[in-house]
């Protein structure tokens, strides 16, 4: 399965947090699920961090996860802005963007791990929460 994952969602599986849904804990976990990642979400961990006051936060664990799975890290360009819906918050967009053109240039479908309401309710990609 290729899933898509948004901020929160890595987050926290990374973090083993409670928050994170059982379905989408047991899709990240499964060995041959690839693991999608738009660079909007490191851009947003970066900032958590920042927040948090962490300098390195959760990129030792980014790290390691990249050396054991298939993880592909998303570019942003302007390939996105055909798919960018504007009724949306920026971020939103941008990670349902992401899906789509991974979606459009592999031919493979993508889930999106979320539980974002906004990416849900826009009906635009396959969400598991």
């Amino acid at each position: 399965m290729n899933l898509l994952v948004d901020t929160h969602a890595l987050a926290w599986w990374l973090e083993s947090n409670p928050k994170l849904s059982r379905a989408a804990r047991e899709a990240l976990a499964a060995p041959e699920t690839i693991l999608i990642i738009p660079v909007m979400v490191l851009v947003e961990l970066m900032y958590m961090g920042a927040k948090l006051g962490i300098d390195e936060y959760l990129a030792q664990d980014l790290s390691l996860l990249r050396q054991a799975r298939d993880v592909r890290v998303l570019p942003m360009d302007e390939r996105l802005l055909t798919q960018i819906d504007t009724r949306l918050n920026i971020h939103d967009a941008i990670i349902i963007a992401s899906a789509l053109d991974y979606a459009a240039s592999t031919g493979e479908a993508v889930r999106v791990a979320t539980r974002d309401s906004q990416i849900t309710a826009s009906g635009l990609v396959d969400c598991l929460w």
